[in-house]
């Protein structure tokens, strides 16, 4: 039988392609498995108004504002649910102002509240209700029928009588317009492609889930169901090994001397490995009981800190951190909130490896001590999963993103208080008609820049902020660059994005494959 986190990732990858129907049936497994998860209800609630079965969706999106009160997105959720099942409006309201409070800022709560007159036609984004319908585009207008020119003398012409040639002479100019405007967009698609193109220095087919580059900038690692080293500079493949396995994540140790990887083995479960580079050796399996979701090593390379999850026969529970030279536990820090217990999604060291921040799927980031392993700061970031946090190169600010949206909020450290929101462009969407969630970001070796890759269903894009006025430089749409063979059903899933350690090269990898792009070029 299958854990609730297996279920759950299931789910998640079903709700992302738009197949409500089948992520149904494993979230209510999960239920059986996990009653006192928020995630799990929280997913639920989401696919039950989907298929618009509103009121079963409203009680599960309470259960989990039950077992998580200060999800900001829980709230607005719940919202839009008691909307669509028609509950007085001022049920739905209540939640949308609560989602505010706890979030400030949260547009799509902000927008819900705004009277339909000053809204417009305009329907708030939302991650619940039936996927909205997409209308067709207007068929191009036909040529005005010729009036003849009417004659006192003679008899309105009969049916026999009227011009023949009109219907045929509409017809042919039709075609030869749409012909003509074929021939326009397929130039116009070719040059957009030449033009983003410009800047890619090679990529590689497959498909893959995590990606680093070691320390010295002359490789590049990713990982899927094998790892595949290559030379930055020209794309040739250097090595594959760990064949069998599904990574999760991996990090290069900062000496370059070694790679970690947690995934599942189709042998062993799950594990996480350590590989010496750059020969490629198995240096050591550590033990079952350690955790197998997102791991990171500090940046003295000591200590290795390792996410766990739902249903993880770990001990400890959060994040565990190891003695790297030792092979053995050191302690574990952040463990999760027993009122929202979840698998930690996201692990980052600050800059002097002092500090530990780190996030789990109910929305919520601790900001840690390292030494003491006490947590100093907890941040509801009003994300129903907040998928990547990442500290600045000064250490001064922490980033963070999820499933709520395009945008990036960068806190203060270690309070954890918003001083920035980089806003990505909204107006994008894929066949689900929601808007881009954050999948993983990144800053620029020097903190001036920051990366952000998106997407949802069947759309996909990276985006770049300059972080001293939070300016949106650039949106790519992945599809008009990647030209690798299809490898899955989820066109263009962008899973993670890093800098090269000298910032020349941006590096992101998904369901499609992995491209490398030359920053200097890539901002034109």
């Amino acid at each position: 039988m299958a854990d609730v986190t297996e279920l759950l990732h299931s789910a998640r990858r079903a709700v992302e392609a738009g197949d409500h129907r089948k992520a149904l049936p494993l979230l209510d497994e999960a239920v059986k498995l996990g009653p006192d998860l928020f995630g799990v209800h929280m997913l639920r609630g989401i696919c039950l108004s989907a298929l618009g079965r509103y009121a079963e969706g409203v009680k599960a999106l309470q259960r989990a504002i039950e077992l998580n009160p200060t999800s900001a997105q829980g709230h607005y959720n719940l919202g839009v649910a008691l909307r669509s099942a028609r509950r007085p409006k001022e049920d739905a309201e209540r939640h949308f102002r609560q989602a505010l409070r706890l979030q400030p800022g949260y547009e799509a709560a902000a927008e819900a509240l705004r009277p339909a007159a000053a809204a417009g036609s305009r329907e708030p984004d939302t991650q619940v209700g039936p996927p909205p319908s997409v209308a067709p585009p207007p068929r191009p207008p036909r040529p005005a029928r010729p009036q003849p020119r009417p004659r006192v003398e003679q008899a309105p012409p009969t049916p026999r009588e009227a011009p023949a040639k009109l219907p045929r002479l509409s017809a042919k100019w039709m075609a030869i317009a749409a012909f003509v405007a074929l021939v326009i967009l397929v130039a116009a698609w070719l040059s957009v492609g030449r033009e983003k193109a410009d800047f890619v220095a090679w990529q590689a087919a497959g498909d893959f889930a995590a990606l680093d580059f070691s320390p010295d900038g002359q490789l590049l690692a990713a990982a899927g169901k094998k790892i595949t080293l290559w030379r930055v500079r020209n794309g040739v493949p250097y090595r594959d090994f760990g064949w069998g396995e599904e990574a999760i994540d991996l990090a290069f140790l900062p000496s370059g001397t070694a790679i970690a990887v947690s995934s599942r083995d189709e042998k062993t479960g799950r594990n996480v490995k350590l590989w010496r580079m750059p020969d490629s050796g198995l240096v050591a399996v550590l033990p079952q009981t350690v955790g197998n979701r997102p791991l990171v090593f500090s940046p003295d390379g000591k200590l290795l800190a390792i996410g766990t999850d739902y249903m993880s026969t770990a001990s400890p529970l959060g994040v565990q951190l190891w003695d790297v030279p030792e092979r053995k536990l050191a302690g574990a820090v952040a463990t999760p909130d027993p009122v929202a217990p979840g698998c930690v999604t996201a692990i980052a060291f600050s800059p002097d490896g002092k500090l530990l921040a780190s996030a789990d799927d109910s929305g919520t980031i601790w900001i840690s001590d390292v030494a003491d392993r006490k947590q100093l700061t907890t941040i509801a970031s009003g994300n129903m999963v907040t998928v990547s946090v990442a500290f600045s190169p000064s250490g001064k600010t922490l980033a963070y993103g999820g499933s709520s949206g395009p945008n990036v909020t960068i806190c203060s450290v270690p309070d954890g208080k918003p001083v920035e929101t980089l806003k990505g462009e909204p107006r994008a969407r894929g066949r689900l008609g929601l808007p881009p969630a954050i999948k993983a970001i990144a800053f620029s070796p020097d903190g001036s820049l920051l990366v952000a890759c998106e997407g949802t269903g069947d759309l996909a894009r990276v985006e770049v902020f300059r972080v001293t006025d939070g300016a949106l430089l650039k949106t790519l749409d992945v599809s008009t660059v990647s030209d690798t063979e299809k490898h899955s059903d989820s066109p263009y899933d962008l899973r993670d994005i890093q800098f090269s350690r000298d910032g020349q090269y941006l590096a992101w990898c998904g369901s499609q494959g992995v491209v490398v792009a030359r920053v200097e070029d890539l901002l034109g």
